[in-house]
């Protein structure tokens, strides 16, 4: 019985060799730009090289299937002495063999050439290639199994990709913000459940039966399912889960503060970027927090917000939070409604998702140099001159943490002159790729004599450690809106 899987096996690989040898050739060039880029974020070139690839491995999965197809009654195989278990082990060895163990071996290239040593990333490259089975392999292998030709494929993978793709939008803003990769990670794992539980159950019913409409049926009902959890799976809940996980020391709290006199304002009272857009009025409100532990600081993300004027109504779609944290709230509310209730007594609900964390040693860094740092992984840093778009007299430099462990939370980077000045970043990014390395990057904007005097500077690398998760929710009431306009 293994000799005729392995038969199925290489007449799969002889038919479909070119292609093969199209995956492989992307897989080395993915691997050669992740392997010396120098910045967090993939070149043009990278992004569509991996588009490329990943478009290629789901063809390839979908042809071997669909060598031997499953929909129909005509297949030569049918009469032959094909048992399914063969069948379907036959085609998971080709997925293997043609995708998983170039991805798995391009990505211990990947991490040696960055100067990690990848037997002790093992268990980070094999859950890797689980995503990447539960993500990719399985779903198209799923598909396939349950449509007649490549064609049906193709128009099936763009339907489901627009259903999908128009809610997903919470999911890209959690991606694109480096201090929430702790809800990346519950949310990778999360939504790759039902897809993954799902596929193999429709792989399983159409390899061992071969009942197509039964397994189209109960692809449509995958299709909905995943739909239901964009939709209804919003960022709150997955923190909620989270913080039941790890709740951390204490509980946060979070009322009403006194609004400072004119003349004891913190220094931290500074307009707002957008104070010129007279189509919105901008409220500072003065917090107090208490139940943060010592020693343990708070990063908030406001998820949720609700104006409550006197007369019951409630409003969410006018009003913008701009954010929470050193004892301020900081919103927008359109200055039609704020005009209608600004000396009234209104109530305003907030829901914070408050992660705590402390900070650990700081390393110091030479410029220019690409050192370990210890709870965070591997950094380095680098001078550019950048006049096309800093202008002439400008410099920048460019510093870079990566880990094949990721970042829960992103380290704190400056800058340190000679003479003892601490510059932070002007910039702060991060950018998830299929790279098996996660990278945050920090830029910072030099003036001439501080590009010339570079070398004496150093920079001061910090890591955070997250410490717990707590959902807070505030209430304010009879808040009269005009007090706090700025």
């Amino acid at each position: 019985m293994m000799h005729l899987m392995l038969h199925i096996f290489k007449k799969d690989a002889r038919r479909l060799r070119w292609a093969i040898a199209l995956a492989l050739l992307l897989q080395v060039a993915v691997a050669y730009v992740d392997a010396t880029r120098n910045s967090a974020y993939p070149g043009m070139q990278e992004g569509w090289v991996t588009i490329l690839l990943l478009v290629t491995w789901a063809s390839l999965i979908a042809l071997a299937v669909h060598e031997d197809s499953l929909v129909g009654d005509r297949q030569f195989w049918i009469s032959r002495p094909y048992r399914w278990p063969m069948l379907l082990g036959a085609k998971l060895l080709f997925a293997t063999a043609f995708v998983h163990a170039p991805s798995f071996l391009a990505d211990a290239v990947i991490l040696g050439a960055r100067g990690f040593h990848p037997w002790e990333w093992i268990p980070h490259l094999l859950a890797k290639q689980l995503m990447l089975a539960a993500a990719l392999t399985l779903p198209v292998m799923a598909m396939a199994a349950v449509l007649q030709n490549f064609a049906q494929l193709a128009l099936t993978v763009v339907l489901i990709g627009a259903v999908i793709g128009n809610r997903v939008a919470f999911v890209a803003d959690v991606f694109m913000s480096s201090w929430l990769a702790g809800l990346r990670v519950i949310l990778l794992d999360g939504f790759l459940v039902a897809p993954f539980v799902l596929s193999v159950a429709i792989i399983l019913l159409q390899f061992a039966r071969r009942q197509t409409w039964r397994s189209r049926i109960l692809g449509i009902v995958s299709v909905v399912v995943v739909v239901l959890l964009f939709s209804f799976v919003s960022p709150i809940f997955i923190s909620r889960a989270q913080a039941a996980l790890d709740p951390g020391d204490s509980r946060i709290s979070i009322e009403l503060g006194a609004m400072p006199a004119p003349g004891d304002l913190p220094d931290t009272f500074e307009p707002h970027p957008y104070r010129e857009d007279n189509r919105w009025a901008e409220l500072k409100l003065p917090l107090h927090i208490a139940g943060i532990p010592a020693g343990v600081r708070t990063y908030f993300m406001t998820t949720e917000f609700e104006l409550t004027a006197p007369d019951g109504r409630r409003y969410k779609d006018q009003i913008e939070p701009h954010g929470l944290g050193g004892h301020w709230l900081l919103l927008r509310v359109r200055r039609a409604l704020f005009d209608k209730i600004k000396n009234t007594n209104v109530e305003l609900k907030v829901t914070a998702v408050a992660l705590l964390f402390r900070r650990g040693e700081t390393t110091t860094l030479p410029l220019e140099s690409n050192r370990p740092v210890p709870l965070v992984g591997r950094c380095y840093s680098e001078v550019v001159e950048d006049k096309d778009r800093l202008g002439d007299g400008f410099g920048a430099l460019r510093a870079v943490c990566e880990s094949p462990a990721g970042f829960p939370l992103p380290p704190d980077i400056f800058l340190r002159q000679s003479g003892g000045t601490a510059i932070g970043p002007i910039l702060t990014e991060y950018a998830p790729s299929l790279s098996p390395i996660s990278r945050v990057q920090n830029s910072f904007s030099l003036r001439q004599e501080q590009f010339d005097s570079a070398a004496a500077s150093k920079l001061s690398i910090t890591p955070n450690i997250a410490r717990g998760w707590q959902v807070v929710k505030v209430d304010l009431r009879n808040l009269h809106l005009s007090d706090y306009v700025y």
